[in-house]
């Protein structure tokens, strides 16, 4: 099977076919590894491109700072190396928060993060950065003339903490979660009792940009896995490439499902608390 592979090209990036230089890797994993370093490399005011179609786009989250607990949290993670997630738990609270139902979940017996107890960081930095993090994402992608994305439980509400050897801590985000089962060109099908309600259709740019990749050097880009990507054929796992979703394993070891949930707001939370991390 071949990867993607970008090389500089005038003034943008165009894409080639290799076999993975790692035999040891998954083709799909050895695409992660390719894009988590295109990431890592970029300067905010480059694009990618494939055959003029462009595969990402970087975000501007720099007024975001990254506080240092992060930064330590990220050295003992890489170091720890097979024993990350134990790392991960010590910087959790032991405290257990209940996930509230927020009145439309609650009529529908949705449960968004899948259970009814979730934790929060030690550090009230990292909470803080986290809660901001998710906060900045909608209008850094209407800058870049992304289909519009908002904090709700169906659209944007979740990302993956995983870490990369190489690349530290990284945060994959899904937004457009709950769409309309039968609209569209594509019929996502039935979603679970969290889709009930959803007024968000199928359309097909907003679903190619639905993957956002944040990485702990404080670079974040939207990424275009649409069916014209590469990378919808190198990186997305088969039945996966019509809602164009990566999974978090592709880009390296998952530690946690990190949920804020905005509508948590309309009942005076403040964003910190409408946090919640699932190991």
């Amino acid at each position: 099977m071949l990867v993607s592979r970008f090389h500089i090209h005038g003034g943008g990036v165009e894409c080639n076919t290799l076999t993975p230089h790692s035999t040891n890797l998954h083709p799909r994993k050895a695409a992660g590894q390719k894009l988590l370093r295109q990431i890592s490399l970029r300067g905010k005011e480059t694009e990618l491109v494939s055959d003029d179609q462009p595969v990402l786009r970087f975000l501007d989250v720099d007024a975001i700072a990254v506080p240092p607990s992060w930064h330590s949290l990220e050295r003992r993670c890489i170091a720890a190396e097979r024993g990350t997630r134990t790392e991960l738990k010590k910087a959790l609270s032991s405290r257990l928060y209940p996930v509230p139902h927020i009145i439309s979940t609650a009529a529908c017996r949705c449960s968004i993060t899948g259970t009814v107890l979730g934790r929060r960081f030690l550090s009230k930095a990292v909470n803080k950065f986290l809660a901001d993090l998710f906060l900045a994402l909608p209008k850094a992608i209407e800058t870049v003339n992304l289909p519009k994305t908002t904090l709700s439980r169906y659209d944007l509400h979740h990302a993956h903490l995983f870490r990369d050897q190489t690349h530290g801590l990284g945060l994959l985000f899904h937004s457009k979660e709950y769409i309309v089962s039968g609209s569209g060109d594509v019929d996502v099908g039935n979603l679970g009792n969290c889709q009930i309600g959803t007024p968000l259709e199928f359309e097909s740019e907003a679903m190619a940009w639905r993957n956002i990749i944040w990485l702990g050097a404080g670079q974040a880009a939207s990424i275009n896995v649409g069916p014209e990507s590469p990378l919808n054929t190198d990186l997305l796992m088969d039945g996966l490439h019509e809602v164009c979703t990566i999974l978090e394993d592709d880009l390296g070891e998952t530690l946690a499902d990190i949920y804020y949930i905005e509508e948590l707001g309309k009942h005076g939370r403040a964003p910190h608390h409408r946090l919640f991390v699932i190991t």
